[in-house]
C-alpha cells in the first residue's frame, strides 16, 4: 500500500494546484463548445447509475467542481446538491452551460464550497453521493491521488458511493486522421505512444507543442493556458488504488480505444 506521510499530502504542490486552476479557468471559458468523450454524457454512459441516482432524492450530494452535467442530474434526481468549487470563473462558466445547455437552474439551495480538493478541511461521513470527472487532472502524483481518494471515503456516509469518471492509461494505435469530433481526437493523441505521456505523466505542454507542429489547430485550441500535468493510471492501477482507499469498486462503463478512447465510470463503494 502507498504510504502516507501525513496531511502534508493533501496541501502538497500548492503552485502547481493554483497553475490547474488558472488552466481549468481558461478551458471552463469554452466548455460549451466541448462534446463527450471530454464531457460526460446520459445515453450509454451515465444512464448505468440510473438506478443510483434515483436513491438520491433529499439526500446529500458533493460534486467535485461545477459540472454542469452532475449538478443537472442530482437536482433532477431531487439531490441536496454542494459543489466543491474555489473558482468563481469556472462556477460561473459552468453554471451558464447547465442554465443554457441543459435548462436546469440551480436551486437556493445549492451549496458551494470554496475550498481545494486536496484541503485538510473537510465534513466527514456527510454525502451519500460524490460526483467527480476526471479528477486525476489535479493530482501529479500516485501518493497525491491516494490522499484524495482517502479524503473523499472520509467524507462518504456508510454505504455511501463515489460515482468516478476517469481515461485509464490505455495506448491508442488507431488512424487519427479518421477521427472528425476534436473531442475524440484530443484523446486518442494524448493516449498515442509517446505524443504527450511520459511514464505516469501526460504533460499537456507536451501535448500543445506536438499539435502545433502537426498543425492541428482545432485540437490546439483545447488545451489550457497555462498548460497542466496530470497523473495517468492504467485500469488495474485504478482499480488497485480503490481497493487500497478502502473502496469496493463496480465498472457502470468500461474503458475502451477502439475506434476511440473512451472513459471508464465507476460506482466505488464505502
Amino acid at each position: 500500500m502507498i504510504q502516507l506521510s501525513s496531511a502534508k499530502l493533501l496541501s502538497a504542490a500548492a503552485s502547481c494546484a493554483d497553475a490547474n486552476t488558472r488552466g481549468w479557468e481558461s478551458v471552463a471559458l469554452k466548455w460549451g463548445q466541448v462534446q463527450w468523450p471530454r464531457r460526460p454524457k446520459w445515453g450509454g454512459e451515465f444512464e448505468n447509475a440510473a438506478p443510483l441516482l434515483s436513491h438520491m432524492k433529499g439526500e446529500e450530494a458533493l460534486v467535485l467542481g461545477a459540472t454542469p452535467e452532475f449538478r443537472a442530474w442530482l437536482h433532477n434526481f431531487g439531490a441536496k446538491v454542494s459543489v466543491y468549487e474555489k473558482s468563481d470563473v469556472s462556477f460561473s462558466a459552468m453554471t451558464g452551460i447547465m442554465a443554457n445547455q441543459l435548462k436546469v437552474r440551480p436551486p437556493q439551495s445549492e451549496i458551494v464550497i470554496k475550498n481545494d480538493w486536496e484541503s485538510d478541511g473537510c465534513e466527514k461521513g456527510k454525502y451519500r453521493m460524490i460526483m467527480g470527472d476526471i479528477v486525476s487532472g489535479y493530482m501529479e502524483t500516485p501518493e497525491r491521488y491516494m490522499a484524495f481518494l482517502l479524503k473523499v471515503h472520509s467524507m462518504l456516509a456508510e454505504n455511501g458511493v463515489f460515482l468516478l469518471r476517469e481515461f485509464p492509461f490505455e495506448p491508442f494505435s488507431g488512424e487519427l486522421s479518421r477521427i472528425k469530433n476534436v473531442d475524440h481526437r484530443r484523446w486518442a493523441y494524448i493516449l498515442k505512444p509517446g505524443f504527450a505521456v511520459e511514464g505516469k505523466t501526460f504533460y499537456e505542454a507536451k501535448l500543445a507543442h506536438n499539435l502545433a507542429k502537426l498543425g492541428d489547430l482545432q485540437a490546439y485550441a483545447t488545451c489550457a493556458n497555462p498548460p497542466r500535468t496530470r497523473l495517468m493510471l492504467t485500469n488495474s492501477e485504478y482499480e488497485k488504488m480503490f481497493f487500497e482507499a478502502g473502496f469496493d469498486s463496480q465498472v457502470l462503463s468500461a474503458p475502451g480505444s477502439s475506434p476511440i478512447p473512451c472513459p471508464a465510470l465507476w460506482a466505488l463503494w464505502k
